[in-house]
């Protein structure tokens, strides 16, 4: 792998939309542009930049307005390549393992949740967050970051008491007012679940909405995984058939249905009395889920 080095777009003319990213020193990069840049010139246009386009997670960066590169991030090269499987029990739900996450790897972090859980998407976690922003703000030139957190969460937001008055429960409502956030309502509750930062992802394997246990897995340094999510985080985050930004609170109270565990637990067993299985959940979007509060007499 590559320390800083040089980067070589190669950018679509007919849509000017980046096809790849190519790394490498100088010289290499020259000489393959000797090479095949004569071969690519009708169709794709070539730009030699300096190595500092993006690293982590992906766009956010001036030189790349689309968003959409993979770019793998300069991964030192003492680094050891790691992958960690265990078991995880969130019957004491807690925001530590997300904050040290965060501190770990800091904000510039991509998020793909379930329910968003009160006790683990806590003030904790929201102190924890921007104190990380406000600290890469003040690294960043010019104070501007160039790359925002993002959380996609969805269409169920768990709240301690949920009702009309869920949103002064969550901390939806400060995270969409944050400037250096954007937060993606999800039209169905979301089957890959991740944490995806430049240097690591943190997955789950598919369980049941609100489980108490679940399997994870940590990636350090593995650029395979680290594109892997990467290019899901687009799919999923590009998609406006599977996600829609919020912009403000309106929007928040809009979309979202804050919901307490104990009513979530009504709609479980509301599919299993009707021969549905726990993973119909994922299926029903916000219509579907009032639908479902109504068969399970929850009122708000």
């Amino acid at each position: 792998m590559v320390d800083g080095g040089m980067g070589l777009v190669i950018r679509d003319i007919a849509s000017d939309r980046i096809v790849d990213v190519l790394r490498g020193e100088p010289s290499e990069l020259e000489h393959w542009l000797d090479e095949a840049g004569p071969l690519l010139c009708n169709t794709y246009r070539l730009e030699l930049i300096d190595g500092d386009y993006p690293v982590g997670l992906v766009g956010r960066n001036e030189r790349f307005p689309d968003g959409h590169v993979v770019a793998i991030p300069p991964i030192p090269r003492d680094a050891r390549p790691s992958k960690q499987t265990r078991r995880v029990t969130t019957d004491k739900m807690s925001p530590v393992p997300v904050v040290n996450y965060l501190i770990e790897h800091g904000p510039e972090i991509c998020i793909i949740a379930g329910e968003l859980h009160h006790r683990v998407y806590s003030p904790e976690f929201r102190d924890a967050l921007f104190e990380q922003l406000a600290r890469a703000r003040k690294v960043a030139g010019g104070g501007q970051l160039p790359y925002k957190a993002q959380i996609a969460c969805g269409p169920v937001a768990m709240t301690p008491n949920g009702g009309e008055s869920g949103i002064e429960q969550s901390i939806l409502g400060e995270l969409v007012e944050h400037p250096d956030v954007e937060l993606f309502y999800s039209h169905r509750r979301q089957k890959d679940h991740f944490r995806l930062a430049p240097f690591a992802v943190y997955t789950e394997g598919w369980h049941p909405v609100n489980a108490i246990e679940r399997r994870g897995t940590v990636y350090r340094y593995r650029v395979e995984e680290h594109i892997e999510y990467q290019e899901k985080r687009l799919a999923i985050l590009s998609d406006d058939k599977q996600v829609t930004l919020c912009k403000d609170l309106a929007d928040v109270d809009k979309y979202f249905i804050f919901m307490t565990e104990n009513e979530l637990g009504m709609i479980v067993d509301q599919l299993a009395s009707e021969g549905k299985d726990a993973a119909a959940f994922d299926d029903l979007d916000r219509e579907g889920i009032t639908d479902y509060m109504a068969r399970a007499g929850i009122e708000h």
